[in-house]
């Protein structure tokens, strides 16, 4: 026990060590872009009166009026006109620094489902799996500042896929039998609320999680199992939430905006999408991350095939199935606009690349340690992941290390770009608050820190940016003066 113990605060002060430049450069981020255009709907509702209630008010309002008029994605847009800046310009921080934290707290309620609660594994499991899909998910997500660090977008997607973290969770949590009634009347409520909330956001997350969601309903009535009404409810409430999304009329504006693709080419280039990312994915440092935890994975699935019976039965099938469902991640963008989508898109394709190679790595270690008999002891274990080690540490191109985002925030805060980028935002704030100007001409950014800066506004006040932040600031006009291009 004490080993345990000993070992956990390893992985909890590695886990500190390797998000803390994330954390700490968060308080350094600044509204840009889409925050001003959904944040406008709500930040003058909050000034004049100071009512929360008011201002949740005219966020749901904002979510239906842009399902007429631009998108279906209602508690989406909604969660849109909630960002933290609306209630108080230094508060916009806490939008990174709340993501950050409840993406590793959903990614360890997963995990700790799956691996203590249901297949009896030490909690020292639970946090080893859930800090290694962190860091992997967080050090390598290709657009780290859509991800985490601008509001929009990042609680467009990744606080989606933590919600679909949280929401799997949930599905399996309710098929153990150690719950009581209250906790089970709880958890079935918040897992309808999920499916409804889930359902009004990002179409790459609702469309695979629609599939599964109807695949376990059949299953579950197939066999008669006794969820399968708990299945029911929630699939019914996710398909009717999603509905409502694709079926807003404002979708066919946006829709006219973009060229798409037939459905059958994008289903075909979302399995290539998919297959192309996957591989990318098994290169560089996350291949070494991989192949360093192959000891670990042996052992811990022998351990559940002794424990729990299990057979790991047809490996091919479950990754094809996997497969399938990220794979259809990619449909929605194809089809819409005929790619992938941008960065915040891109980085939960990564989320979900990491877990379905974690997956399936574990389903395969599993089957040939009962095929095959392979028994891995703790020290053998301790043995061959120290010599794994050794060589790849040898072999690796320490020149990947430079572009972890950690790496690159740390490079940032200690270069005092961030800082530098910070004061030059807090110093527009005011000419922007100043009520007595109406056109306002702002000077370009000297630093732009890739981490936490996506784009600016450009010298012609006509562009979207411009307006959407002269509307914030209740200015009749914004803009550079003179053009930097805005990125």
């Amino acid at each position: 026990m004490k080993k345990n113990h000993i070992t956990a605060a390893i992985i909890i002060l590695l886990l500190i060590a390797l998000l803390a430049p994330l954390y700490a450069i968060a308080p350094y981020t600044h509204p840009s872009g889409d925050d001003y255009t959904y944040g406008s709907y709500t930040v003058h509702v909050w000034q004049q009166s100071g009512s929360v209630f008011k201002t949740i008010g005219a966020g749901i309002s904002a979510a239906a009026q842009r399902w007429q008029s631009w998108q279906g994605t209602h508690t989406a847009i909604f969660t849109m006109t909630m960002m933290p800046a609306v209630f108080g310009y230094k508060l916009y921080p806490l939008g990174a620094i709340a993501l950050l934290t409840v993406f590793l707290l959903s990614s360890y309620f997963l995990f700790d489902v799956i691996l203590r609660r249901g297949l009896r594994l030490s909690r020292l499991w639970s946090l080893g799996a859930a800090a290694f899909f962190a860091v992997l998910s967080t050090q390598f997500a290709p657009a780290i500042v859509e991800g985490f660090f601008w509001f929009n977008g990042a609680w467009y997607y990744t606080f989606y896929f933590t919600l679909a973290m949280l929401w799997l969770g949930l599905i399996l949590r309710l098929r153990l039998a150690d719950l009581n009634k209250t906790g089970r009347i709880l958890r079935i409520a918040a897992l309808i609320f999920l499916s409804f909330w889930i359902g009004g956001g990002n179409y790459p997350l609702i469309l695979p999680l629609c599939l599964a969601s109807a695949a376990l309903v059949i299953l579950d009535f197939y066999r008669r199992n006794e969820h399968k009404f708990i299945t029911l409810s929630f699939t019914l409430v996710l398909l009717a939430s999603s509905a409502l999304s694709m079926l807003a009329p404002g979708n066919s504006v946006r829709a006219g905006m973009n060229v798409g693709m037939s459905a059958p080419k994008a289903v075909a280039l979302s399995i290539y999408n998919a297959a192309k990312l996957l591989l990318g994915s098994l290169k560089g440092l996350e291949l070494v991350a991989f192949i360093a935890v192959l000891p670990l994975i042996f052992w811990a699935t022998a351990s559940i095939a002794k424990s729990r019976h299990l057979k790991f039965k047809r490996p091919l099938l479950a990754f094809i199935l996997s497969f399938g469902l990220f794979a259809s991640m990619f449909t929605p963008s194809l089809f819409a606009m005929s790619n992938i989508g941008p960065g915040r898109i891109q980085d939960i394709y990564h989320y979900a690349a990491v877990l379905l190679i974690m997956f399936n790595l574990s389903y395969l270690c599993g089957w040939l340690g009962v095929r095959y008999s392979i028994k891995i002891k703790p020290k053998e274990c301790a043995c061959i992941l120290f010599a794994a080690a050794l060589v790849l540490c040898a072999a690796c191109d320490y020149s990947d290390l430079y572009a972890l985002n950690s790496f690159q925030a740390a490079k940032q805060l200690a270069s005092g770009e961030a800082k530098a980028h910070s004061a030059e935002m807090d110093s527009r704030q005011s000419l922007l608050n100043n009520s007595t100007t109406k056109e306002v001409v702002l000077e370009p950014l000297s630093h732009k820190p890739t981490v936490i800066f996506l784009w600016d506004i450009t010298a012609d006040a006509s562009t979207w940016r411009n307006l959407d932040m002269a509307k914030y600031y209740s200015k009749e006009s914004i803009k550079l003066s003179y053009d930097d291009g805005g990125y």
